[in-house]
């Protein structure tokens, strides 16, 4: 829903890609009215190398949750040269510098996402640098940094 609202503030038409691992309709979509629903292109499943390509294709990868683990789907993304806006309950606040190689917006709002979406349609070579940004600092995450971060995680959890 943030997503749309933050779409439909801005007077040019941009397209949104919907993905769930699940096949399943999403039911948020009944909500809305056709119309607003024309631009809108769910996918309910892909491979995960398709995932890939698909971030890859895109200028941004936009992910509001209003609560997420770590999120492995950010640094995918940002792996792919993709740069990410996402919320500050994600593991956003942890690896994404805010306007460097990413951005992080508080959870549940639309206008920051909106103001943001319109300074990349202004100057869509900020996209550009902060996407590559965004792949360097994936690039330097290996999967033992995942297993150690959720060890520690894990352990901070059961001391607490």
């Amino acid at each position: 829903m943030v997503l749309m609202e933050a779409r439909n503030l801005r007077k040019e038409r941009t397209g949104v890609v919907v993905s769930n691992k699940m096949d399943k309709t999403i039911t948020v979509a009944a909500k809305f009215k056709e119309k607003a629903l024309s631009n809108v292109n769910y996918i309910p499943s892909l491979p995960h190398e398709q995932i890939l390509a698909l971030m890859a294709a895109h200028d941004l990868f936009i992910f509001p949750s209003l609560f997420e683990g770590f999120g492995l789907v950010i640094t995918e993304a940002m792996s792919q040269g993709t740069p990410v806006i996402t919320t500050e309950r994600t593991c956003g606040p942890e690896i994404i510098k805010h306007g460097e190689n990413g951005w992080i917006v508080e959870a549940g709002t639309s206008e920051p996402i909106s103001i943001l979406l319109q300074q990349f349609i202004d100057c869509p070579e900020i996209l550009e640098i902060a996407g590559r940004k965004a792949m360097k600092v994936a690039n330097s995450r290996p999967w033992d940094c995942y297993g150690k971060e959720l060890a520690e995680s894990v352990k901070k959890y059961l001391n607490e």
